[in-house]
């Protein structure tokens, strides 16, 4: 993300297509194909974009470093990042409310702790402050975009403001992450379950959706061709699919491995260990202490997991390998898990006395900050530790080369994006002068320059290369 984010604030957003390009302005990365990302394109110029994603998870945080005069830099995406967990919390907390029928921010023990989940989940605190994609986007889209579709149908009104919201946030939905599509589709299909016919209704949340959809071909198209964009869709479909032959997947693994299932699960127990406990002990509360089986969910509920749940069941198996290859897949359940909580918490306080309300559900808030806050400080003390050695080896490796140059480094953890942002240069690994040597030939360039590694992770020696 901040390697795009900077090569648009060198070279200018509209100089790239509005595109996520990564390929930094210099002589020496033209035509270099890193290998730490797929879903590749590279123009006539030797630009490479990464093409996986929609570019609106790109977009919208330059134009708000834009707006407001923040340098690129990770502090200032998390700020970013942190003023959209927040509206998230927020639309966390009308949605609790709005399946009761409650005002917005009408107050509600269960409201408070569903939001409570949501803000201090060990995930939703790491990859708000540690990784922001695309994927943390699409999730304020979505979650609003359900309590719209809740206020809709409870209102039955599917042609005022609300409506035209939910179309504005489909179409942004789909041109942040494919979620939307997910989502679309069960608005859909509920739709078509009621009102039995194709209305108007219906072809708008679908024209949303393909209109997204037109805009993305048609952007990335204008790069290296419709052809080659297509693609670069189907072959990213299949190595994110998982159903296809290992060889044409990511990492080698594919639905049917146990190991990748295995790898899931456990995205969710160390990104959602106190909560998954929480969650277990509210849900078995409610069912040891009401005794009340038929019926506990009523309609309203059911709507919201429809919209919230269906989603986030076909992210997972149509996309089933993106799902099991990145732990921050699992950020989208965080939605489902805090509204549910919410909602059960607020039935099994029903007829307690206001002073016991507070005290367990002051306990329980307790119990969510402190875990969330605790793993957070871990996970972050053994990031900042490697980072500052990312850091002052990229800076060595960009005052050290010049614009005209190749980069070649010996050790393959130079190729990441957190090192490459840093250095500002787009690197190839190469062991030895010979093999660097060889790279430069079939590049066509005359200059490049290797870095090598010792046993410590620290530069050794810089060899030049010249042809």
């Amino acid at each position: 993300m901040l390697i795009t984010l900077s090569i648009w604030e060198m070279a200018g957003i509209q100089n790239y297509h509005f595109s996520p390009i990564y390929t930094f302005p210099n002589y020496g990365d033209k035509f270099i194909q890193t290998t730490f990302v797929g879903g590749i394109v590279t123009d006539s110029r030797g630009d490479m974009y990464y093409l996986s994603y929609p570019p609106l998870g790109f977009i919208l945080p330059f134009v708000f470093f834009k707006l407001l005069s923040l340098p690129v830099s990770p502090f200032s995406l998390q700020i970013f990042s942190l003023l959209l967990h927040l509206v998230g919390t927020l639309f966390i907390f009308g949605t609790i409310n709005a399946v009761r029928k409650a005002p917005f921010f009408s107050f509600d023990f269960g409201a408070l702790l569903g939001a409570t989940v949501y803000l201090f989940s060990p995930a939703t605190l790491w990859f708000t402050f540690g990784v922001y994609f695309s994927d943390m986007l699409v999730q304020v889209f979505w979650i609003t975009g359900c309590y719209l579709f809740i206020k809709i149908v409870q209102q039955r009104d599917f042609s005022g403001i609300l409506f035209k919201l939910l179309c504005m946030m489909t179409f942004l939905m789909v041109y942040t992450e494919w979620i939307g599509v997910f989502f679309a589709f069960v608005v859909v299909c509920y739709m078509l379950f009621k009102q039995k016919r194709i209305s108007w209704q219906i072809v708008a949340i679908t024209g949303s959706v393909v209109l997204a959809i037109i805009l993305m071909f048609v952007q990335y198209s204008s790069i290296d061709g419709a052809s080659k964009y297509g693609d670069i869709l189907y072959q990213k479909f299949l190595s994110r699919s998982g159903f296809g032959e290992a060889t044409k997947s990511d990492a080698g693994i594919t639905i049917r491995d146990q190991f990748a299932r295995e790898r899931l699960i456990s995205f969710y127990t160390s990104g959602y260990g106190a909560v998954l406990r929480l969650f277990a002990f509210v849900i078995a509360s409610y069912f040891f202490v009401l005794k009340k089986i038929k019926g506990f969910l009523v309609r309203d509920e059911l709507l919201f997991l429809l919209c919230c749940m269906v989603p986030i069941l076909l992210h997972h198996l149509l996309l089933f390998n993106f799902t099991a290859i990145h732990d921050f897949s699992v950020f989208k359940t965080a939605f489902l898990l805090s509204v549910i909580t919410g909602i059960f918490w607020r039935k099994l306080l029903t007829g307690v006395r206001l002073p016991l309300q507070i005290v367990i559900t002051l306990l329980l808030g307790i119990f969510i900050i402190s875990s969330g806050v605790k793993s957070y400080l871990e996970q972050n003390s053994v990031a900042s530790v490697g980072d500052t050695q990312v850091e002052q080896l990229a800076f060595q490796i960009k005052s050290e080369s010049s614009n005209d140059e190749v980069v070649f480094a010996s050790n393959g953890a130079f190729n990441n994006p957190s090192f490459i942002y840093y250095a500002q240069r787009d690197i190839l690994i190469c062991p030895d002068i010979q093999c660097a040597s060889y790279k430069l030939t079939a590049l066509g360039k005359k200059k490049g320059v290797l870095f090598v590694v010792d046993q410590k992770f620290k530069i050794s020696y810089v060899e030049r290369i010249q042809l």
